[in-house]
């Protein structure tokens, strides 16, 4: 899809959804809510479906910027509520649904920021700049480049104040930009490719050397990983080309 295509499909989605061009999109990104969310040690509400009901309550007393509720796109593999009952019984009619014929790129085009409780959604949108708040901890919510809001106080406070919100200062965006990069690469808490390739990429990206030692050293890992593996097949080949495709 060319640029102009993907104006024009941008336009469309906000037109539909009838959002105000003068205020903020604020974009609630809902779990697959029957999922089990006990793999953090820190979550604001006990588990996903609660969070968002909790945050669409708030949300419909806030008429300062655009709401938008995009239900998770793997919901029908998990029995329960998608979440559209939920915005129907506790979001306000200044909630809009985002329709799932619209890509993720629009979400991403449109958003000024976006919540979720702990997805990797919060890593995917902070390398593109776009500021996320987390109400759970995450593998990647200790670099300092997402709004962590693990009190009831904070989350209010912080929902209240977002028609006031920036893009992510370069310095954040880069550094998230590092962190998804090296997930991609396979070595986080819970994705595949747990191999000395994964983890030697993992530890490059992050580290303090200069940008010219962490190019020599990537060189090296993959000039090493390909002498016997066909990078073709390996998951940050795969999802790269994905992204890239998402951003032409």
């Amino acid at each position: 899809m060319d640029a102009r295509k993907k104006k024009i499909e941008c336009d469309n989605a906000a037109e539909e959804m009838r959002l105000d061009r003068k205020k903020k999109n604020v974009f609630i990104m809902a779990h697959c809510l029957s999922d089990a969310p006990h793999t953090s040690e820190r979550l604001l509400f006990k588990d996903y479906y609660e969070a968002l009901k909790e945050t669409l309550c708030i949300a419909s007393k806030i008429k300062n910027v655009n709401w938008i509720l995009k239900i998770h796109p793997d919901f029908e593999r998990y029995h329960g509520d998608n979440g559209v009952r939920l915005l129907r019984e506790y979001g306000g009619d200044n909630i809009a649904l985002f329709d799932n014929r619209w890509s993720n790129e629009v979400a991403y085009r449109l958003a000024d920021v976006m919540i979720t409780v702990r997805g990797t959604i919060g890593v995917e949108a902070s390398a593109y700049g776009i500021p996320v708040v987390l109400t759970g901890e995450s593998w990647y919510s200790k670099f300092g480049f997402t709004i962590n809001a693990f009190s009831r106080e904070k989350y209010t406070k912080v929902l209240n104040n977002l028609h006031r919100i920036r893009r992510l200062s370069d310095e954040k965006r880069d550094l998230a930009q590092r962190v998804l990069c090296a997930y991609l690469m396979g070595c986080n808490e819970i994705k595949i490719d747990k191999d000395d390739f994964g983890k030697d990429l993992y530890e490059n990206m992050l580290s303090d050397k200069s940008i010219k030692a962490k190019n020599r050293s990537t060189m090296r890992i993959l000039r090493e990983y390909t002498a016997v593996h066909d990078l073709e097949n390996c998951y940050i080949s795969r999802r790269c080309l994905e992204l890239f495709d998402e951003l032409r």
